[in-house]
């Protein structure tokens, strides 16, 4: 198909100037390139579907990423999916079923709506009245006719046993039969379709059909691009460049023949060499024979040398046999020998196994001795900070006796004003256990009055929290006044300039009688003052009157407070001496 783009398809592109192309059949790319270059001038978008491409897609994809998808599917797949393309090229599977099949489901797809362009190839010889079959397991049987892999040669039905044109690949053994071949599927499928159609066969590189909803604007531009392609001429320079690629294919294969002949006789002249080594070889192995020849006259006479020894050995057979007692009895002597070996040995054995547990017992008393000296050092480590914290603890202790002992003398001097207080008022007669009595008392007092105080505290916080909440409401609504008042003060000034200003105007301008409206002006003026004065009297004196007092009796309850904290903290500080005590 590429081989028709410059004079035919790319003209075509050109008039119908698509924007969604679609290509079934990729193979190696050639074709797919010119269309992407197509895309990328036009800004449009190629979709290419292929199970078993050859294309370099690092490539394509470095200079087309934006314009191309492929799909690695069959094309029956892939087509009832794929909407809104306005070219289609089919040039894939080159059978009746998979071409007749891929129509119909285009039909199908666009229904009334606008029919895309299609171009096919391989509508001509040899696969115009004759199935192909890439895979033909995925071939309907009753739609398979039989096939081989034979090859095709022109004006011949049948195949070839030998040779032919795509020999490697599955051809139907006959052709013109019913339901046979491409251009027979387009022609099947324009018979049973409603649309109206037009075809036109570029007889050309094996046929290349042009199909489409029938317009005769655009009958006009492709009969004009057909005819205008000039395909007689451009089929003829193509078959002179073929004539021309053979007979230098021919020139180049005399030269690779005179090339091969002169490796013949290079070939020959050295079979002559081996030849004169092979007769050489030949005279070496006679000499090496006599050699051999001889040797076997010597081994004779060595075999001959070879029986009188063993006569010879014979006769010292009974000299032998005497020396054979000799030995027995001297390895009867070396058995027992051996068998004391083995006991000692044997002891050895156990001696060694004994060596081997002791060994193991004292390397795990060494591994426990070191276990052990790592718990004592780990235990000397707790010790010393134990020691350390226990001196602290005694600097503490220490520090807590001396305090102690202050306190001790605090409560001694207090005990002494006590004795002296008892024994002035003459209340205990067991001055030990009266005094006894007298600390339990005063310490139940204590706790009482701590209690009491604590709950006092507590509640002198709660009043102390709402004051500081009223006052601070107070002081809000003191503000509020305060800004209506400076209000009302500002709206008196206006009405006052106002009044002014009536009366100035009332002197310039004697013809204008205003005086109702200046009687108006004063009396509104003079109630206004009154109010105010009668809001300032009434509300802000009063308020600040009151929070001034809040303020008083907020500083009262501050000091009555601290007063009752300090108390309470001598209290507490007398309890904890006597409880020390």
């Amino acid at each position: 198909m590429h081989r028709l783009w410059d004079i035919i398809i790319k003209p075509v592109f050109d008039e119908v100037k698509p924007k969604n192309i679609v290509e079934i059949g990729s193979d190696k790319g050639i074709n797919t390139i010119n269309i992407l270059k197509y895309c990328k001038e036009n800004n449009a978008k190629l979709t290419s579907i292929d199970p078993s491409h050859k294309l370099n897609l690092k490539k394509i994809n470095e200079e087309y990423a934006n314009h191309f998808e492929l799909i690695e599917d069959f094309s029956l797949n892939v087509l009832p999916s794929l909407k809104n393309y306005d070219m289609i090229l089919i040039d894939g599977d080159h059978n009746w079923y998979t071409v007749f099949n891929e129509l119909k489901t285009i039909e199908k797809q666009f229904e009334n709506q606008h029919f895309p362009f299609i171009i096919l190839h391989d509508v001509s010889w040899p696969y115009g009245r004759r199935d192909m079959y890439y895979n033909p397991d995925s071939i309907p049987k009753k739609f398979k006719h039989e096939y081989k892999k034979l090859g095709i040669y022109p004006d011949s039905n049948k195949l070839l046993e030998h040779g032919g044109l795509n020999a490697d690949l599955y051809n139907a053994i006959e052709e013109d039969l019913p339901r046979n071949g491409v251009r027979t599927a387009i022609e099947d499928f324009i018979k049973e379709s409603n649309l109206r159609l037009t075809l036109h066969i570029i007889n050309a590189f094996h046929g290349l059909g042009l199909l489409y909803y029938s317009n005769n604007h655009l009958d006009k531009k492709i009969l004009s691009i057909i005819n205008n392609s000039n395909i007689e001429e451009y089929l003829e320079i193509d078959f002179f460049k073929k004539l021309l690629n053979v007979q230098n294919a021919l020139e180049i294969n005399n030269i690779e023949k005179q090339k091969l002949s002169n490796q013949i006789n290079e070939l020959n002249n050295n079979i002559n060499s081996y030849e004169k080594q092979v007769e050489n070889l030949s005279k070496n192995l006679k000499e090496q024979e006599n050699i051999n020849n001889s040797l076997n006259q010597e081994i004779n006479d060595i075999t001959s040398d070879k029986n009188k020894f063993i006569k010879n050995i014979i006769a010292n057979d009974e000299v032998i046999a005497t020396q054979q007692k000799v030995i027995s009895e001297q390895s009867k002597i070396i058995t027992d020998l051996q068998k004391q070996i083995d006991e000692i040995s044997s002891e050895n054995t156990n001696l060694k196994n004994i060596n081997k547990t002791a060994n193991d017992k004292i390397q795990k008393n060494k591994e426990e001795i070191e276990n052990l000296n790592e718990e004592i050092n780990s235990l000397s480590s707790k010790i010393n900070s134990l020691n350390k914290e226990l001196d602290s603890v005694n600097e503490e202790y220490q520090n807590d006796i001396k305090n102690y002992s202050m306190i001790n003398q605090d409560m001694s001097l207090e005990i002494n004003e006590i004795k002296r207080i008892l024994e002035e008022k003459k209340l205990f007669i067991n001055k030990q256990d009266e005094k006894l009595v007298k600390i339990d008392g005063k310490l139940a007092d204590l706790e009482e009055t701590y209690d009491i105080l604590d709950a006092e505290n507590k509640k002198l916080s709660f009043i102390n929290n709402t004051l500081s909440k009223t006052n601070d409401v107070h002081l809000n609504i003191i503000d509020n006044q305060t800004k209506k008042i400076n209000n009302y003060e500002k709206l008196l000034n206006k009405t006052y300039d106002l009044f002014e200003l009536i009366k100035l105007y009332n002197k310039n301008d004697e013809n204008i009688n205003i005086k109702s409206l200046m009687d108006d002006y004063q009396e509104y003026y003079d109630n206004y003052e009154t109010d105010s004065s009668t809001v300032e009297e009434s509300i802000y004196y009063k308020i600040k009157k009151e929070n001034e007092l809040l303020k008083n009796e907020n500083d009262k309850l501050k000091t009555f407070k601290n007063d009752v904290l300090t108390s309470n903290s001598w209290k507490i500080t007398g309890l904890l001496r006597n409880f020390r005590s």
